[in-house]
């Protein structure tokens, strides 16, 4: 709507009914959005789709907005160049918001260099999470660092935490006997990994059920159900034999990626439609010249996963870029994360890293990067660590 001509919009305008659209439509013909946030739908309506500065002005009163969405309204307003909205959202009472919010309105302290404010929001979280604590460490907490260095379950956060006190993180690799020789499930079996996750959301005697799984034909199968056996207190970082290269760095990158996308499972088909262990999106499969029905094989799928992967690194030259735009297209990378992301300053790269756009890339890429960091040893080089690659 914001790049239609004045004439297009005045035909909408003249033709809608009344609502929140046509509301819209006023805004953007007249260029004046002063009005728009005192009324909630057309506030969610232009927060949510058009966080531009045209709309950034002081909000006095949020009253309007605080329901089951608000998170999505301070969110949106700190991810985006709204500074009116953000200066605004420092004057809220925090205390009576929930976990989602406050994380939001740390964030946009932090963002806005009020780091007092910033401190009191983040310890008024109630459920602390590794990412709590790594950011209360930040902020000067050592007794939050030490919570850190105590749990055993490897992150981005509590990985970042062990170089800084030379801590060595346990990972467990070994998990298979083969003590089946035909195990339950075939996990290049598009159909039978569809049952394998049906019988993984019942079974209750999970122990059981991963020696039924016991074999290297269905590892990854084993794996998934040994992490939650174990009530996800290990760290199994398995590496079934997808791949060989030389360049120890390339090939722990494929196995990072890897492991998030599909936990190696061959089979893996997403709700979007990508294929295999490398979750391929069809349009490039055909775009590499490779077919759709091959990609439950591991060789072939793979191959596919690692050329886009060389690819991406020949334009961004950066471990945590390329895995941001393995998950959401070099394009996104470009447009909205390289230009805003920064090195050096204070709390950075997290800071940056934490205000990445879409949820899933955001998360996609701690993970990605503390796998890198994981396989890298597993596989011999305990050079590449994530002090190096975020540049501290």
């Amino acid at each position: 709507m914001s790049k239609l001509k004045k004439d297009d919009l005045k035909y909408l305008y003249n033709h809608l009914p009344e609502g929140k659209v046509k509301k819209a439509v006023f805004a953007f013909l007249n260029n004046n959005f002063s009005f728009i946030f005192k009324d909630r739908d057309l506030g969610y309506y232009f927060i949510l789709n058009y966080p531009d500065k045209k709309i950034d002005q002081i909000i006095n009163d949020f009253t309007l907005f605080e329901d089951n969405y608000f998170y999505l309204f301070v969110k949106y307003a700190v991810l985006n160049d709204l500074p009116k909205i953000q200066k605004s959202l420092m004057g809220l009472d925090y205390k009576n918001f929930d976990d989602k919010i406050k994380w939001w309105l740390f964030i946009n302290a932090l963002k806005n260099k009020n780091e007092q404010l910033a401190k009191k929001v983040l310890y008024s979280i109630k459920q602390k999470t590794t990412k709590i604590y790594f950011w209360m460490w930040q902020l000067g907490n050592n007794a939050a660092f030490q919570e850190l260095l105590n749990n055993k379950r490897i992150d981005i956060y509590t990985l970042f935490a062990y170089e800084k006190a030379g801590k060595k993180f346990f990972i467990k690799t070994n998990i298979i006997y083969n003590s089946v020789k035909s195990p339950k499930y075939n996990q290049t079996n598009p159909w039978e990994v569809l049952k394998f996750w049906d019988e993984f959301k019942k079974r209750k005697d999970l122990f059981t059920f991963a020696k039924e799984l016991d074999s290297d034909k269905s590892i990854a199968l084993k794996a998934l159900v040994l992490d939650k056996a174990f009530k996800f207190k290990y760290n199994l970082f398995i590496t079934p034999n997808i791949y060989e290269d030389k360049n120890i760095s390339l090939k722990s990158f494929v196995y990072g990626i890897a492991r998030q996308e599909s936990r190696f499972v061959p089979a893996s088909v997403s709700r979007s439609y990508a294929l295999g262990t490398m979750q391929i999106m069809p349009f490039l499969i055909r775009d590499y010249n490779s077919n759709v029905f091959n990609q439950f094989d591991y060789k072939e799928n793979i191959r596919l996963g690692v050329k886009h992967i060389k690819w991406l690194f020949s334009k961004l030259h950066d471990p945590l870029m390329v895995a941001y735009a393995y998950n959401g297209g070099i394009g996104f990378v470009n447009r909205r994360v390289k230009n805003y992301f920064k090195y050096k300053g204070k709390y950075e790269p997290f800071l940056s890293m934490e205000l990445v756009p879409y949820d899933e890339s955001r998360e996609y890429g701690k993970k990605v990067i503390a796998n890198y960091v994981i396989y890298s040893h597993i596989f011999g080089d305990n050079n590449i660590t994530l002090h190096k690659i975020l540049k501290k």
